[in-house]
């Protein structure tokens, strides 16, 4: 028996209490600080999870945006988050890259909306930003809620009607 561990890629995982999971979203900043070293290092909220695990938590995972050399699998981290709505305003959020298709201009793409009233999805040209480990923080064109399409988006049309699949969730071992 063996373990693969690839390079880069680390995250954080913290457990955070019911009390506070609402105020967790997805690209927020986060701190993560290591025993061995006094400076903290930069990251973003890129998993929510959706189900409380052991004492009510809801697991969450911060990727490292520039990790030490140092860092291994494994090691104990300290992770700092600011709980506020003030990134809300600056659109700091990430949408899965399989949400976006590629648009005509660069820099841009477009995903397709779902509105509930009519069980269609509507094509909306989106500005990217950076992109982060399968991620991509859009710049305009969608809000915090939306509900975008993330299977078949290449297949899809502008009006199309669509059926919304219930939200699956992990089963717990526990």
């Amino acid at each position: 028996m063996f373990v693969i561990d690839a390079e880069g890629g680390f995250e954080a995982a913290i457990g955070v209490p019911e009390t506070a999971i609402d105020k967790i979203l997805l690209g927020m900043p986060a701190s993560v600080a290591f025993p061995q070293v006094a400076a903290p290092v930069e990251a973003l909220i890129t998993e929510i999870g959706t189900a409380a695990g052991r004492g009510n938590t809801f697991p969450v995972k911060a990727a490292l945006i520039e990790p030490p050399r140092f860092v291994r699998t494994g090691m104990t981290t300290e992770v700092s988050l600011v709980l506020s709505r003030e990134h809300e305003a600056e659109g700091r959020y990430l949408v899965p890259l399989s949400t976006i298709a590629p648009g005509e201009n660069s820099g841009e793409g477009f995903v397709f909306v779902y509105n509930s009233e009519t069980s269609t999805v509507r094509r909306t040209v989106v500005k990217l930003g950076e992109s982060l480990q399968g991620n991509v923080m859009p710049v305009s064109g969608i809000e915090i809620g939306d509900i975008l399409a993330s299977a078949g988006v290449n297949f899809l049309v502008d009006g199309q009607e669509v059926t919304l699949l219930e939200p699956v969730l992990a089963a717990s071992g526990n």
